[in-house]
């Protein structure tokens, strides 16, 4: 299994912004505060359903914003799965969401 694309929506630092990678060697790189451990921080929520760094899930998502998405490709047992996560403050357009 290997994630070949991940997108992150309003996700910590990132408002919109796709990044994709191969079955060989990816690597991450830029200078201090770009969002390389944010990028980690959003596979890792993928992969396990929670953060290593956030308490709430409020902290992973923008201020003045109301959810933040995480949406994958992954290949898989020779084909290719859809992974999504939405984080919510509790309300969407005013309506209470059940966490």
């Amino acid at each position: 299994m290997f994630l070949k694309k991940i997108e992150l929506q309003n996700f910590r630092n990132y408002e919109r912004r796709e990044f994709k990678f191969t079955e060989n060697l990816n690597l991450i790189v830029g200078p201090n505060t770009v969002g390389k451990t944010n990028l980690l921080e959003a596979i890792f929520l993928l992969a396990s359903r929670k953060s290593f760094r956030a308490r709430k899930e409020e902290e992973m998502i923008q201020s003045e914003k109301e959810i933040a998405r995480i949406k994958s490709k992954i290949y898989s047992e020779g084909e290719e799965k859809s992974l999504e996560i939405v984080l919510t403050r509790g309300e969407i357009n005013g309506t209470r969401v059940a966490k």
